[in-house]
This record gives C-alpha cells, structure tokens and sequence, in this order.
C-alpha cells in the first residue's frame, strides 16, 4: 500500500480540503442534515473531523490508541456555538498540520493500516484523504445533495491515491465486512489513470491486487475522481457493471464503508 504522493501534496490536501470544510462551517446551519452520511449534521461532520485531528496529533507526539483527545476535542466541539464553531476548526487543522510537519520522518509511530514503512507519510496521506472525503460531506450539506465530480476540485492522481489506500489498506483487514457467501470478483478501473485493483470477495477478508487480471464479475469504471467518491459511498457518477453488478453494488454499499471503532 504504497503512498503515490508527496509528503508535500498531501500537507496541501489538507489545507485544500479542510478550506473547504471551513468555508461550508460558516456559511450553513451547523443543523444542516449532512445527505452523504445520513443520520449526522454539519456540526456532527465538523466535529468528527477536528476530533480525528486532535487523535492524529496525539499519535504523532508519540501517544498509542489513547482515545482521550479525540473523545474530549469531539465533546468541546458539540458545545460551541454557530460562531464559534468555524474557528474552532480552524485551530484544529493548523494544529494537526503543524503536528504532521513537525513530526520525525523516521519516527515508529502507530499506525492502522498494513505495509506502511513510512509512518509519518501514511498519517499525512490518511487525514489527506479523511480530509478531502469530509469536504465532499460538508459540500452536501449546503447544497442539499451529493456534490457532482465537477463541483469538486479532485484531480486524477490524488483520486487514484485514495482509491488505492481504500482497496489495498482497508479492505483486507480482518475487520472488514466486505463478504459474501458466493465468492465474487471485483475490479475499480481508472478510465483517466493507468491504474486498475480486483478485490476478491467471500466468507473471508477480501483478497486485493493492484491490477486488472483476470475476469471480474462486476466492474466500476469511470474517471478517477468519480471512483474516488463512488468508492467512499459518496457518489453514483460512477456505476458497477457486468452480470453481477447489482450484488456487486449491494456488496460495497454495506460492507465497505469505514467506522470508527
């Protein structure tokens, strides 16, 4: 699960998307249901991030799986009021920002997610890609409804990253809950990006490769940005096909979505 980009684009975004989540903070009711993560509103949303930037940090200044900061900075947030909210997570992500910069390269801090030799740089690229996932979620909720590829600011490299660090670095976990009790084969493949992964599906974790061998049951294919979002559940700009493209999209809708815990 190797990081396709710099240490450098991921700081910048972070930057790029926790602008946007700021902007949609203070410029839409903090009541305003959240359409791409239903049950939440904006305040939820802007209160899961800035907790999962005080966790960050605390992984990063050296902490285990202590989840003390991130409960109290989720608690802190709840309790602001509409205006106090916007700033407040604007402290949050400069801190963790300047926590990722800060932190030593070669530092063993710990880390979630399989073959991540560069600990610092999997950090950067994971709250990269919380980052920019929950931008799209607080878009949805000033518009009202899914944002379209084209209102985002993705671009192909970043978006085939992220689709990467989903397939090869969550799926596989133990923990996943991609199953099935037919043995199915998946394949993302990027129409703008030389860049394709098949995810093997049954009673066990998925079984994942980055390539296109062998015939898939079903398919996703699009341009990147559009299977980016289509892989986090945030988009249908992107639809499976092939004879088992409704199990297939049934599969990945409940069990490849990512909670905390």
């Amino acid at each position: 699960m190797p990081a396709a980009l710099t240490f450098a684009d991921y700081g910048e975004a972070i930057g790029t998307a926790g602008t946007v989540i700021r902007a949609q903070a203070g410029s839409t009711s903090p009541d305003a249901p959240v359409p791409t993560c239903p049950g939440w509103t904006l305040r939820d949303l802007v209160a899961h991030q800035g907790s999962v930037y005080a966790w960050a940090r605390a992984i990063l200044g050296g902490a285990g799986l202590d989840d003390a900061g991130r409960a109290a900075a989720a608690t802190q947030a709840k309790g602001l009021s509409v205006a106090a909210l916007p700033d407040w997570f604007d402290d949050q992500l400069v801190l963790v920002l300047n926590a990722i910069a800060r932190a030593p390269a070669d530092g063993d801090y710990f880390f979630f997610l399989k073959d991540a030799p560069d600990k610092r740089l999997a950090w950067a690229r994971r709250q990269a890609h919380e980052t920019s996932v929950h931008a799209v979620d607080a878009m949805s909720a000033k518009l009202g409804r899914v944002p379209t590829i084209g209102q985002t600011w993705l671009r192909p490299a970043f978006a085939r990253d992220g689709i990467d660090e989903l397939v090869m670095g969550f799926l596989p976990r133990a923990s996943s809950r991609l199953r099935s009790a037919e043995p199915l084969t998946l394949r993302i493949a990027c129409t703008d990006t030389d860049a394709a992964w098949t995810i093997t599906v049954s009673a066990d974790a998925p079984v994942v490769s980055a390539d296109d061998a062998g015939a898939p049951d079903a398919i996703l294919s699009g341009p990147a940005a559009a299977l980016y979002l289509a892989a986090w559940n945030r988009s249908t700009e992107a639809r499976w096909s092939g004879a088992h493209a409704d199990l297939a999209a049934t599969l990945w809708a409940t069990g490849s979505a990512i909670s905390w815990g």
